[in-house]
């Protein structure tokens, strides 16, 4: 089954994203200060498939960038958090894989853009406010977040449907057309999305079914997952 839910972005508005998001493009709509990050942060939504609130809850450790893998984490009322709404992560624990590109993308806002603006800070959180003030630093809040994707919608009206909800739901319209030509059981199948999306909080495949032992034939097919969703944005 792979018909495309009509809550899921189409290719072409996913195109029309990632090139308003190019960095330094002429019609990129925010500063250039912040470009790298709010890339970033659609990449991120894209590729894995998460949630706003586990893209806001993201830790620098969560991320092992020698083993290409981010360990999603629950931190409900984290001491260390100090947002008046602190994001909450709602699906279950666990640990999915980064492919190089995106890797290097996350290395490079670390060490560089996200470094200028946390030097004075001491929270482990990835995605920073970047702006003058006060909140410089301080870990993206939601509103700031709902602001991103709200100056993107004002950009483009084809942009009009976009939130990360529905880059979650166009990474599972991906994954069914990945598995649909692929040759693992159906039983599998079901578990490794379950598995990847963490929809499965609790169970007992929750528990055992770490990235790290799934079979090489399963890890082909999530690198196929990201081959295909770059072919979309770059328009291949």
């Amino acid at each position: 089954m792979n018909d495309r839910s009509d809550k899921s972005l189409d290719e072409g508005e996913i195109r029309i994203l990632f090139n308003l998001l190019k960095i330094d493009g002429n019609n990129n709509p925010f500063q250039k200060d912040v470009q790298i990050r709010n890339r970033l942060i659609f990449s991120l939504l894209f590729n894995l498939g998460l949630m706003a609130g586990e893209l806001l809850n993201l830790k620098i450790d969560d991320f092992d960038l020698r083993d290409n893998t981010l360990s999603i984490i629950r931190r409900h009322d984290s001491k260390e958090d100090r947002r008046s709404y602190q994001p909450l992560v709602k699906t279950g624990e666990r640990v999915i894989p980064l492919f190089d590109e995106l890797a290097s993308d996350i290395f490079r806002y670390i060490s560089d853009s996200r470094e200028k603006m946390t030097k004075r800070k001491k929270h482990n959180f990835l995605l920073v406010a970047h702006y003058a003030g006060k909140t410089a630093g301080e870990p993206l809040s939601i509103s700031a977040y709902e602001k991103i994707i709200s100056t993107l919608k004002r950009a483009s009206p084809e942009l009009s449907k976009l939130s990360g909800h529905r880059l979650r739901h166009s990474w599972n319209y991906i994954y069914s057309k990945e598995m649909d030509v692929s040759n693992l059981e159906f039983r599998r199948k079901k578990e490794l999305r379950n598995y990847l999306q963490g929809w499965s909080k609790g169970s007992k495949m929750s528990d055992n079914y770490n990235f790290k032992y799934i079979s090489q034939q399963e890890k082909e097919v999530v690198l196929r997952i990201y081959g295909s969703i770059n072919k979309i944005i770059s328009g291949a």
